[in-house]
């Protein structure tokens, strides 16, 4: 059955038999990812998400989920806990940097009236640099030291 599925639809279509799924499968699952040309996308992803406009808590969330996950998990009785967790991106000015820092304090506000706990690594010491791929992404040997230090926040939390 794999064998159908995997090699089938790609001969008749592609005329790309076995040999040339396996190679292309290899191909795909084996290359060097360019960790410059990620990070270049994720900055650009990044900047917009940090742009002025988008850093107005207040005119953010009625446009964003945040209060119907909190509704619902407030009528189910589901303690909510968000996690900021630490990148190695850094705001492209001070001004962004005074954006995010006061957009983040009204979401702990708002977290804060809504029975919402914040869990932010943000500048964690703890998490070294030298744990990333990327700048936003774990190298294998940071996930278990992040998932103790997460477990260690969420101990006294979790009723």
């Amino acid at each position: 059955m794999d064998y159908r599925i995997n090699h089938t639809l790609p001969l008749s279509i592609f005329n790309c038999g076995e040999v040339c799924v396996l190679s292309a499968l290899r191909e795909v699952f084996t290359a060097e990812v360019d960790v410059d040309a990620l990070n270049l996308e994720q900055d650009e992803t990044e900047g917009y998400l940090w742009q002025a406009k988008n850093l107005l808590f207040k005119r953010q969330l009625n446009r964003s989920y945040l209060p119907e996950i909190v509704r619902i998990a407030q009528e189910n009785e589901i303690q909510l806990i968000l996690v900021e967790v630490k990148t190695l991106a850094s705001p492209s000015s001070s001004n962004a940097a005074f954006m995010r820092h006061t957009y983040f304090q009204a979401l702990h506000a708002y977290a804060a009236q809504n029975q919402v706990h914040i869990i932010s690594f943000d500048n964690d010491p703890r998490i070294s640099s030298e744990f990333y791929f990327d700048n936003f992404h774990m190298l294998p040997i940071g996930k278990p030291i992040f998932t103790d230090l997460l477990a260690e926040e969420l101990r006294p939390i979790i009723k």
